[in-house]
């Protein structure tokens, strides 16, 4: 240390250690004797009681108090655990008494949508079986009749995981956590893998063993093989359906080849002429190296005659349905999968298939 340092620290060893004494009394707006005691800081302390549920009714909360209030003042807040789920619309009233009950009130949530938060009913499962529920008293709501508001809900996630079981038409799902009812999944998102191909339009999925619901895409039911096994999709659930996110609607239907100077109709049900319409032959019978399940688009195809550039199929389509006609005479001319001459088919070993999307 310098010279100077050692000097100063010499100097502050030999001062005395202040005492510092008050006297007089502490003001009312200091702190007073017995500002911290066990009375302040019990359950029923600024507003705050723990009370014990005791309803007899789902949705229907009736709490039986550590201590009894004769009136609810806004700003009460109540803490209980709650013994049963609520499955929907929710009241809540509290002991005046060791056997009698203040009048029921509404218990809402707050909810925030269309750009402001809005006062709204319970749904069913916002108030889960064991779960410590706090609610604070506000008698501006429900017109001045006053309102218990939850303020300890079970937060659910926006994006939530369902497995998936069954098919092609009818699949089953758990979430995590679970849904109690429908209207918990309004704004949210299921991630779903699925265990089979939708066989067509009349899949449906059952969430928690909940309804069944139907799958549709843009509000229309999905048609057969929109929904492929092995692969994974994110699901919206309104209520009555299913929705497919960001899938392109389409129909895909199948019928037995038309003969010649014929048509064959579908009915797509897009609600709109689709932008895009594709008719191919679908392989029933292995044929000249094509295997069961190949498709082969009808544009290559031509009439029977080698040199001949005439199209065997006209496509149409119109804001109800798609049509396929072949024409008049002639067999149907197409290339073998592998190596050789053009073939003539087989009628026998061939469907027709047509996919439309819009």
């Amino acid at each position: 240390m310098a010279t100077n340092e050692l000097v100063t620290t010499a100097i502050l060893n030999q001062l005395a250690i202040p005492t510092i004494t008050a006297t007089g009394t502490v003001g009312a707006s200091e702190l007073e004797d017995g500002s911290v005691s066990a009375v302040k800081l019990g359950p029923t302390a600024y507003g705050f009681q723990w009370g014990t549920d005791s309803s007899v009714a789902a949705s229907a909360f009736k709490i039986l108090l550590t201590t009894h209030i004769t009136s609810i003042a806004s700003g009460a807040t109540i803490r209980f655990q709650a013994l049963t789920a609520n499955t929907g619309a929710t009241t809540m009233t509290v002991s005046n008494s060791g056997t009698t009950f203040l009048t029921a009130r509404k218990l809402v949530k707050f909810s925030y949508y269309s750009g402001s938060a809005k006062v709204v009913e319970l749904a069913a499962g916002d108030i889960r079986v064991n779960q410590v529920v706090e609610a604070v008293y506000c008698d501006g709501l429900d017109g001045g009749t006053g309102a218990w508001v939850l303020t300890s809900g079970l937060s659910l996630p926006q994006v939530m995981y369902s497995s998936l079981s069954g098919g092609p038409t009818a699949y089953t799902g758990t979430c995590d956590p679970p849904l109690l009812a429908y209207s918990q999944a309004a704004g949210r998102l299921f991630l779903v893998l699925m265990p089979a191909t939708a066989a067509g339009a009349s899949a449906t999925i059952a969430l928690d063993g909940l309804a069944a619901l139907p799958v549709k895409a843009g509000g229309v039911a999905v048609q057969a093989e929109m929904l492929l096994a092995r692969q994974y999709y994110v699901l919206t659930c309104n209520g009555t359906e299913i929705g497919m996110v960001g899938r392109k609607t389409e129909y895909v239907g199948e019928a037995t080849l038309p003969t010649d100077d014929t048509y064959v109709s579908f009915t797509h049900g897009l609600g709109k002429a689709p932008r895009q319409v594709r008719a191919v032959l679908k392989c029933l019978t292995a044929e000249d190296g094509w295997a069961i399940g190949d498709e082969i688009d009808v544009t290559s195809l031509r009439l029977n005659a080698a040199t001949t550039d005439t199209p065997m199929f006209a496509v149409m389509a119109n804001a109800t349905e798609v049509v396929v006609r072949r024409f008049s005479t002639g067999l149907i001319t197409y290339a073998p999968k592998g190596a050789g001459g053009l073939q003539l088919i087989t009628n026998a070993n061939w469907g027709l298939k047509v996919y439309a999307g819009v």
